[in-house]
């Protein structure tokens, strides 16, 4: 995100966020078919959460949102703290 006015007063600002997972074990014949149903294709670790690959997901520690891509609980942070969160103003 960028704080501050016009250009040369611009700040950038940067945060992370961290999530573990842990896969459950499987059976070979289920990741084979995982694999070749090309869901994993272009995929941050091979695989998506959201979609054939969460039956193969045991626990989450963290945003389960930051596993997705977008830790969206730190970015409306971040937003709030500049008073561009949507739900800091009247609509």
């Amino acid at each position: 995100l960028w704080e501050g006015g016009g250009p040369g007063e611009r700040v950038e600002k940067t945060a992370h966020a961290g999530s573990e997972g842990r896969f459950a074990p499987s059976p070979e014949r289920e990741l084979e078919a995982y694999v070749a149903s090309g869901e994993w294709r272009d995929r941050a670790g091979a695989y998506a959460i959201q979609g054939k690959a969460s039956a193969f997901v045991e626990e989450i520690r963290g945003d389960y949102t930051n596993v997705v891509g977008l830790p969206v609980p730190l970015l409306a942070a971040m937003l709030r703290e500049q008073g561009q969160w949507p739900f800091c103003t009247p609509f």
